[in-house]
């Protein structure tokens, strides 16, 4: 009954939250959030055709990388022009097309080939489920989907390319230089990019693309295991995320107030995504389940707030502009009355 009150309070509760936030945010961090978002654009599998460049770090507590923003559907018909496979070396969206690229090989290579991570195993019947809703052949062999992230690894490969593009193990990282560390913002972050990214191939912003529809469900299918992962692992009994978790043991108890924002934007853009509003979803979590996973910590980070009203003031300024946008998504996903007053 405590909790369902508490529930019920979940307006008043972002609206809090949210405006012990704004006076701290001068003008310069939102523009400088803004700049790193527009420049980092979005994520998801590679095509055929890949650099060996990867992601050197998932960002650790205090660090705030650039974060693609949430697509429009006004931004689509531009998207489509950034997104084209031959693109002009020149001219004004050059660096946007560049992003775009940057971004969406670079998480590709992360969450579908590098190996930094504990493996998912998803059931071979479920593949071949995704594979004949996507109405593809057959999958790229050898992916290595990822449950949960490490906190760091280094981007070399580490055997010859065999010659097949579509041999995902050509593209491994060196396991002996990974921190096996998993955070809340390792998680957090990659589960961002890769709902943001199922969203813009779910949207055909590219046209459609049966290979972009698979991306979809995997990038999803990873986002919503890594946040079941995250909630049976990484929770703490106050409902908050701990520091660090480490083969099979919680390596770091402290709470820290990022690391639950950061969260808090990835399961909401996780419970948007699974409104069914995006054709292209085939997880076992639930819309219902989704929302109450990001419903739950905002209210534990309420009843934080209760009792040390000083937890958010500690933040840097460049992190205060990413608690907005986790309050943001919150909002912009829940429904009348649950989050946008």
């Amino acid at each position: 009954m405590k909790r369902e009150n508490k529930r019920s309070r979940v307006p008043r509760s972002l609206t809090a939250i949210a405006m012990g936030i704004v006076p701290l945010v001068t003008v310069a961090v939102i523009v400088t959030v803004a700049v790193l978002a527009v420049a980092s654009g979005g994520s998801s599998g590679g095509d055929a055709t890949i650099s060996s460049g990867g992601i050197t770090k998932v960002p650790g507590p205090g660090q705030s990388p650039a974060i693609a923003v949430p697509l429009a559907s006004q931004k689509r018909d531009e998207l489509r022009a950034v997104s084209s496979e031959a693109p002009p070396q020149e001219g004004p969206n050059a660096p946007h097309r560049e992003a775009y690229w940057y971004s969406r090989y670079n998480l590709g290579h992360l969450v579908m080939r590098s190996g930094m991570g504990l493996q998912l195993m998803p059931p071979k019947e479920k593949v071949r489920q995704m594979v004949e809703m996507a109405g593809i052949s057959e999958p790229p062999a050898n992916a290595y989907l990822v449950e949960a992230f490490f906190a760091s690894g280094d981007p070399h490969l580490i055997q010859p390319f065999n010659g097949d593009d579509n041999d995902f193990a050509n593209f491994r990282w060196d396991p002996s230089r990974m921190d096996r560390t998993v955070t809340p913002q390792a998680m957090g972050y990659t589960m961002i990019k890769e709902v943001i990214w199922a969203k813009s191939f779910a949207s055909d912003v590219e046209g459609p693309n049966p290979m972009n529809h698979f991306r979809a469900l995997v990038l999803s299918a990873e986002a919503a295991a890594q946040a079941k992962f995250a909630f049976t692992n990484l929770m703490s009994a106050e409902g908050l995320f701990v520091g660090g978790w480490r083969d099979g043991e919680v390596t770091d108890p402290t709470v820290n107030a990022l690391d639950q924002l950061v969260m808090l934007w990835a399961l909401s853009e996780l419970a948007d995504y699974t409104t069914g509003d995006y054709g292209w979803y085939a997880a076992p979590l639930t819309h219902e389940r989704a929302r109450a996973m990001a419903d739950g910590l905002l209210t534990a980070i309420d009843e934080r707030l209760e009792a040390d009203p000083d937890f958010l003031t500690g933040l840097p300024r460049r992190d205060l502009g990413v608690s907005l946008s986790a309050l943001s998504a919150y909002a912009d996903y829940a429904p009348e009355g649950a989050g946008r007053t």
